[in-house]
């Protein structure tokens, strides 16, 4: 009877590191399958300081910042699931309209690009002038202080499209 009793004991001495090994191997492979789902849906995107350079080649986007860029001004970057990428510029200023020295309006100016990365290289890579969907220019004025900061402001001047934007840029007397 003791050689009995001594099986009993020495299948279950061989079942817990069975056991154990079964759950790590599990574990092992849910970590690898998690990992690699992880890694395919979210690839790898470069800094976005590397996407505004490559955004910066633009003609309309280098006047801006050689014209303004010793102002205040703020840039921003949006990537929207059809591909495209939203690219913002935004300066402003106190300004003096009706030229009497002081300087009572809260004005804006607001470069907007829009970029089709679909179904091809992304702009940090190479940079294809034919994928640049739009380009907006506005010249906004606060007229009253909201929460939503897009009512508290209203265009000044008809917004400017593509081939018009150089022109404002150039020319338009929107911050001084």
């Amino acid at each position: 009877m003791s050689g009995n009793v001594g099986g009993v004991g020495s299948n279950s001495g061989v079942l817990l590191p069975v056991i154990i090994g079964l759950a790590l191997g599990v574990a092992f492979i849910v970590s690898i399958a998690v990992f690699t789902t992880t890694s395919t849906a979210f690839p790898y995107r470069p800094p976005i300081e590397d996407e505004f350079r490559s955004i910066e080649q633009i003609p309309e986007v280098r006047l801006f910042l050689d014209k303004y860029g010793d102002h205040d001004f703020n840039n921003g970057f949006s990537r929207f699931q059809n591909g495209t990428i939203k690219f913002s510029y935004i300066t402003w200023a106190q300004v003096d309209k009706d030229g009497d020295g002081y300087k009572e309006t809260f004005r804006r100016l607001e470069l907007t690009l829009f970029y089709d990365e679909s179904g091809g290289m992304p702009i940090y890579k190479s940079y294809d002038p034919d994928r640049l969907k739009q380009i907006q220019v506005r010249c906004r004025e606060q007229i009253a202080i909201s929460l939503d900061e897009d009512q508290s402001f209203t265009d000044i001047m008809r917004p400017a499209y593509d081939g018009q934007v150089r022109d404002i840029l150039e020319n338009a007397r929107c911050l001084f």
